[in-house]
């Protein structure tokens, strides 16, 4: 079976590549070593690595990814950079998505079925999202190309253009599952679409040997969403300084409470993140009064790289959802902080143990007081979350729906 992929895949999240890891890691076990995958992506993935760090080398031949961006070579003229600049800007003056419309229409005329997802799909904060979307839903149905949303979160949806395509791919879907409850009830109301059911994140579905079984210290791994900073959608430098301050005094206390060793931060949407890791360390150094270790794990990493990191930890303090399901599957403890409804609904729905707190109760600086040591003491350190059986079983449904044919 020839199997087509296709979201919002430009290599920036780390979050969106291990859903695409679990999504695959998904299909290879549910329909066997045979199988062929290829990924229209809006950037350069390097997917295959991320395979082969996983463990999976003898599938890396079976996987390819297609980049769709509309790109044409002039370099024999000495100015593809102009030219190509130029053909973006005219695209964009226009409305229309800079994609590669033939190269999309070639991979799904080889293809037996599309699978859309997972990750925020269903919203237009991007404008030309929702086009670009529904150009890859039209091409799939006008090859005759069955198609499905699988694992994917809604919002926001603000415009009038953007309902209407986000509209029309879901109604000729074969089938829509959100990955959370606050998605579908979202849909339902802002567009009315009502033909769609939960079914876990894709990201629970990654293949990872073995790594559970290090040794727990006592590390607290930080993962800090830019919330409010410049690069955030919505603005606001006093409450993402207040967030900064009362995110030193959470660490603190938890340092405290956990008996912490070391603090290791890391990201997993590079390279927005970043930079709030980096004001972060600068507030904790000059007013935290705790000893601690330190460490900053810089840069774009792997998904194999955290989960590694994170297996050694006991406990996670999260923004991002997928660095909450990457330390779990890691087998860590989660504490996480919902700055999106996301968070919460997946992390309580979807795992076991993990304690969310409001990004209010943050900002106000109670967040996380009752926790300590006590709490932990009668819970294994192990993946407490949805199994791979889950998500192989979401996929064979979807593959059932579909028509395709399941091994």
């Amino acid at each position: 079976m020839k199997v087509a992929i296709f979201g919002s895949y430009n290599g920036g999240s780390i979050g969106d590549t291990a859903i695409l890891l679990g999504l695959i890691s998904s299909v290879f076990r549910v329909l066997g070593d045979d199988v062929e995958i290829t990924v229209l992506a809006l950037g350069t993935l390097g997917i295959n690595s991320e395979l082969e760090e996983l463990g999976g080398r003898q599938r890396v031949k079976r996987v390819k990814e297609v980049a769709i961006y509309r790109k044409v070579d002039y370099s024999f003229l000495g100015v593809e950079k102009f030219l190509n600049k130029g053909w973006r800007v005219l695209r964009r003056l226009r409305g229309r998505v800079q994609v590669n419309e033939r190269r999309i229409r070639s991979v799904l005329n080889n293809s037996d079925v599309l699978l859309v997802g997972g990750g925020n799909l269903v919203m237009d904060l991007y404008k030309n999202w929702p086009k670009l979307l529904k150009l890859v839903c039209s091409v799939s149905k006008d090859v005759g190309v069955p198609y499905s949303f699988i694992g994917v979160g809604s919002a926001p949806i603000n415009t009038l253009q953007g309902k209407n395509d986000l509209l029309y791919s879901l109604k000729s879907a074969k089938s829509v599952y959100f990955r959370d409850l606050t998605s579908k009830k979202y849909t339902e109301d802002h567009l009315g679409f009502e033909k769609s059911a939960v079914g876990p994140d894709l990201a629970f579905g990654i293949d990872s040997p073995q790594l559970t079984q290090a040794d727990k210290e006592n590390v607290l791994m930080l993962n800090l969403a830019a919330v409010y900073s410049r690069q955030w959608p919505v603005k606001d430098p006093d409450k993402y300084d207040n967030y900064l301050s009362n995110m030193v005094v959470v660490v603190d206390r938890l340092v405290e409470s956990l008996s912490i060793k070391e603090l290791v931060i890391f990201n997993t949407n590079y390279p927005l993140d970043e930079t709030a890791a980096e004001d972060f360390i600068k507030k904790y150094k000059s007013s935290s009064n705790l000893s601690v270790s330190l460490n900053f794990i810089r840069g774009r990493n792997t998904v194999s790289r955290l989960l590694d990191i994170c297996s050694k930890a006991k406990f996670s303090l999260v923004t991002r959802l997928h660095a909450g399901i990457i330390s779990k599957i890691s087998g860590a403890h989660v504490l996480a902080i919902e700055y999106q409804p996301k968070v919460k609904d997946v992390l309580e729905n979807q795992t076991s143990h993990t304690i969310v707190e409001s990004l209010d109760a943050v900002l106000s600086g109670i967040a996380f007081e009752t926790v300590d040591q006590d709490y932990y003491n009668d819970i294994r350190s192990e993946r407490n979350c949805v199994s791979h059986g889950e998500v192989d079983e979401l996929i064979r449904l979807v593959f059932k729906e579909s028509a395709a044919k399941v091994i």
